[in-house]
């Protein structure tokens, strides 16, 4: 978050669905890993040597649910039963939070898992899941 100064806080961030933020966020999780190619050989001194090659990335948000809406619960157990892709961006919250220069990543993925918990007398909840299917494109708040 380059255009944030100081410690970020956790919840100024947020997970955006086809371009609208999914509401009552509670935690959000951005993963990006890189696959490993062994190149060791004789030559390596008996240390072993690696190279990247596939890379990969998923998300993962945990939220209170709420039935109301365009972007919520019922909206992406429909995409994932119907195998459509969603465009996700994971950045800072447009209100509370955004600052021009603030870094945030973007991508087409797919949602791969969803549970809903509603335990008594506590706020239904859900999780959500998405595996991108896309290059993951980090770009600048302007």
């Amino acid at each position: 978050m380059a255009g944030t100064t100081g410690v970020f806080n956790g919840s100024n961030l947020g997970v955006y669905f086809d371009g609208v933020l999914i509401a009552l966020g509670k935690s959000h999780t951005l993963n990006i890993n890189a696959d490993e190619m062994d190149v060791t050989s004789k030559d390596s001194a008996l240390w072993g040597e690696f190279r990247p090659v596939v890379k990969h990335w998923d998300i993962s948000c945990d939220h209170l649910m709420k039935l109301d809406g365009t972007n919520n619960v019922d909206a992406l157990t429909d995409k994932l039963i119907a195998g459509t892709s969603v465009a996700l961006k994971f950045s800072t919250k447009h209100s509370g939070g955004s600052t021009h220069g603030d870094n945030y990543w973007y991508g087409t993925a797919y949602v791969v898992s969803i549970s809903m918990n509603a335990a008594q007398n506590e706020p239904a909840s859900f999780t959500a899941n998405f595996k991108g299917t896309s290059t993951l494109t980090n770009a600048t708040r302007t």
